[in-house]
């Protein structure tokens, strides 16, 4: 049987309102095997959508589409690979049947198609019953701190016995990151939950222009996966905040915001209030006091607010 390029496939051309959708076949062997079809959006199609970085071109690998062999990037392979072990049909977890995946579901030899397609891709995340934002896999030398994290935010993110969710998880939080001073196996694993978040925050999924598109759109809280782990999208970034603090250290704040700015505001999006508290007392307790440093990173605090907006997604092609 031929194998097709990457990006070429003999698909079936969208009319009207139509996308195309995926299933995943169920299965445990290394060949994903995927069937594709054209759906109505008038008929209101139950889905997911999956938001990914594309990654390298080189060392593609193969999968299935309709029978016929089809390339397609190591990082969607292996996003692939971990949706139809945790979410495919007959495996004990709620999900749907259908996905929308990019680099398959539109024709990316088809110009013309994109130029029709990609503007309606927000309509697509909106309609879209969850988004799976894939992080990539985890190495060994990583897995140990990802685990630590992963079983942490479950804690954290536990349903509170009495009083407000959101101030149950900003008390474990802080009782955490505070067991570190006076407990050395303790400080070992806050630390190692900091590597952690620092480790993911520097993935490329988060330096995606177009990740407010994808996840703020979604009608339900986004899935984040990083390799096998589910990290909760909500309770990540809650706990990126308040582990690693970048709107108390002004140093940090200034440097993650002006050279990260994309990854900065989606953090901010979902958790303005505490950067937002934490800038007001900066301004009310410090000024004129406050350092440069600081006063720089409130600076950036404010131009985001004013200048930073969604924008429109643009397919990366791969050569």
């Amino acid at each position: 049987m031929e194998q097709h390029p990457l990006g070429f496939l003999p698909y079936e051309p969208l009319r009207n309102n139509e996308i195309r959708l995926l299933h995943v076949e169920p299965g445990v062997s290394k060949r994903i095997s995927i069937q594709l079809s054209n759906v109505n959006l008038d008929t209101q199609p139950a889905f997911w959508a999956l938001s990914y970085v594309w990654g390298p071109s080189e060392n593609p690998a193969v999968v299935t589409i309709n029978g016929i062999p089809f390339s397609v990037t190591r990082n969607l392979y292996h996003a692939l690979v971990e949706y139809r072990r945790q979410f495919s049909e007959n495996n004990g977890k709620t999900a749907n049947s259908f996905l929308w995946v990019d680099a398959i579901c539109l024709n990316q030899s088809d110009h013309i198609e994109k130029s029709i397609q990609v503007p309606r891709m927000s309509l697509i995340y909106g309609r879209c019953e969850r988004v799976l934002a894939w992080l990539g896999p985890v190495e060994d030398d990583d897995m140990a701190d990802v685990h630590h994290l992963a079983d942490k935010l479950k804690i954290f993110e536990a349903p509170a016995d009495s009083g407000h969710q959101s101030t149950a998880e900003d008390d474990r939080i802080t009782s955490f990151r505070k067991s570190a001073y006076s407990d050395p196996k303790a400080a070992a694993v806050v630390e190692s939950v900091r590597r952690a978040l620092r480790s993911i925050g520097r993935r490329p999924w988060f330096r995606r222009i177009w990740i407010l598109q994808e996840a703020v759109l979604a009608q339900r809280q986004p899935l984040l996966l990083c390799g096998q782990f589910d990290l909760g999208y909500e309770i990540f970034f809650k706990t990126w905040v308040m582990m690693l603090d970048p709107s108390h250290d002004g140093q940090l704040l200034h440097t993650f915001a002006t050279t990260n700015p994309v990854r900065f505001k989606a953090i901010e999006v979902v958790y303005g209030k505490i950067l937002s508290d934490r800038r007001s007392r900066i301004q009310e307790n410090a000024i004129p006091q406050v350092d440069e440093q600081r006063q720089c990173a409130i600076e950036v605090l404010e131009l985001l607010n004013e200048t930073t907006e969604l924008e429109a997604t643009v397919l990366n092609k791969l050569s």
